[in-house]
């Protein structure tokens, strides 16, 4: 893969991923605050986790393939 592709490649994922990373962020602060309340994870916010990671892996993943034409 050549600098210029990845530079667009670069640019594509950060506007993908720029609204994830932001609700993200809103929403960890929301868990740290409940957490603080209720003190430990709950097992559904586990689960969730677990399935957001497997979301973005994907979807890196397409990326990739679109950017190398396979």
């Amino acid at each position: 893969m050549d600098k210029e592709n990845y530079k667009n490649m670069k640019k594509v994922c950060f506007r993908m991923f720029g609204q994830i990373r932001e609700n993200i962020k809103t929403r960890k602060n929301i868990e740290k605050s409940w957490k603080r309340q209720v003190g430990g994870k709950h097992e559904k916010n586990v689960a969730r986790d677990v399935g957001h990671t497997q979301q973005k892996l994907e979807t890196k993943k397409v990326v990739r393939e679109m950017f190398e034409g396979k």
